[in-house]
């Protein structure tokens, strides 16, 4: 016996042994009827798709209208645009944003401006493509030089922000700062919360020293991201100081140090601050915190030795201006201001070494020849001073300067 109970199972009679039911002929009664409803559905959703499909095709994509674009945009003769089409356009009837920009494209290409525009106006009620000819018409705008029209038509248009910052990243790699502000300024049109169109528009401003809209681009970016890249704050900190606001440039640069301690420019910046201000000790206090964590930075030491200049402290200012040369030996400007300082020490013998040093580095720089002939010439060194001169005419035949020196020296060598 097995472990398991079995069922008892239903038997089919043999055929003709048992007559069908009232039950079985109602329920095949009932499957016949529901499968002719199918089949009936399936015909008609068929129709209805045949029939969208045509509808579909006249509204989306009239064929001859979009080969008129097509060959509108690639500088193609144009096709004729059969009687029917001319009708079907001038019906009133309402046209899909494809083919309205479609239309535009045509009339772009005869020139008829204003006929674009008015076919990308009419598709933007097009609802399901509207951002495309609202997109459309902003560039037509643009390309025509109606700049403000192109803000003003795309404003809020999100969707085309990558648009205009690739194009202001293209004219920034090329060197063409106005034309990448341009786009950087519509891309803050297209998209206002964009924090990154913000950052480029005020990075380009101050790249091209307009201050006062550096600040208003920087502090637009600042209320959406209260903490924005490094180099931000030391820009509006520069730029805030350019226009004479000491204190908002001490505010932001405080700021900037709380986020980034090791930024350097951020010290050289604040001892500028304090120098506009005429707090001369101030000034030099951070250029000595800044060289406790720095005390090889040149920057330090050369500003250092420019207040301690300022404060009549030369003596200092040798020692610093020294500790800046020799840091940077390749620095002709350190080697100019020790060489003047040490001048007017009357420490001849560093001057001449430090002159003779800038001269090494730039010995084709007329401004730099001027000032070391003109040390020679102070200190009787005759043969020197007029090699130099004579060195200048040959760079600026028209130097003045350098031709009253030489005739000077010459004057005074005759008997």
């Amino acid at each position: 016996m097995s472990g398991y109970t079995r069922y008892p199972s239903h038997k089919t009679s043999p055929k003709g042994e048992e007559a069908e039911s009232p039950v079985g002929r109602s329920r095949s009664t009932a499957g016949r009827w529901v499968r002719l409803a199918l089949v009936v559905g399936l015909l008609t959703l068929f129709f209805r798709l045949t029939t969208l499909g045509n509808r579909l095709v006249g509204t989306m994509g009239n064929p001859i209208l979009l080969a008129a674009a097509m060959q509108a945009t690639s500088d193609h003769p144009l096709i004729n645009l059969i009687d029917e089409e001319k009708a079907q356009i001038s019906s009133g009837r309402e046209l899909s944003g494809m083919q309205a920009r479609a239309l535009s494209a045509i009339a772009r290409s005869r020139g008829q401006l204003t006929t674009a525009e008015v076919w990308l106006i009419q598709g933007m009620a097009d609802r399901a493509s509207a951002y495309l000819s609202q997109f459309e018409l902003c560039l037509l705008y643009w390309n025509e030089g109606q700049r403000a029209h192109a803000r003003e038509a795309c404003r809020g248009t999100k969707a085309s922000l990558q648009y205009w910052l690739n194009r202001g990243y293209d004219a920034d790699d090329q060197k063409n700062l106005d034309e990448a502000l341009d786009y950087y300024d519509m891309a803050t049109a297209v998209d206002p919360d964009s924090v990154r169109a913000w950052y480029v528009l005020g990075r380009t401003l101050f790249a091209l020293e307009r201050y006062k809209e550096t600040v208003a681009a920087y502090e637009h970016m600042m209320a959406l991201n209260p903490t924005p890249p490094a180099d931000v704050y030391e820009a509006l900190g520069w730029s805030y100081l350019k226009l004479g606001r000491p204190e908002p440039a001490r505010a932001i640069l405080d700021r900037g140090l709380m986020v980034f301690p090791d930024r350097q420019t951020y010290y050289l910046a604040m001892a500028d601050v304090f120098r506009a201000e005429g707090d001369l000790l101030a000034a030099d206090s951070w250029y000595a915190r800044m060289l406790q964590r720095w005390p090889d930075d040149v920057r330090a030491w050369s500003g250092r030795g420019e207040v301690a200049i300022a404060d009549n402290r030369p003596d200092d200012a040798i020692d610093y201006y020294q500790k800046a040369a020799e840091g940077q030996p390749q620095g002709f400007g350190y080697w100019l201001n020790l060489a003047s300082t040490a001048w007017a020490e009357d420490n001849i013998s560093l001057a001449n070494e430090a002159y003779r040093q800038a001269l090494a580095l730039q010995p084709d720089n007329p401004s730099v020849l001027l000032q070391v002939g003109r040390f020679y010439a102070a200190t009787k060194q005759v043969d020197e001073a007029k090699a130099v001169f004579e060195h200048i005419l040959q760079l600026q035949p028209g130097n003045d300067e350098a031709a009253d020196q030489l005739a000077a020296i010459v004057d005074s060598q005759r008997p």
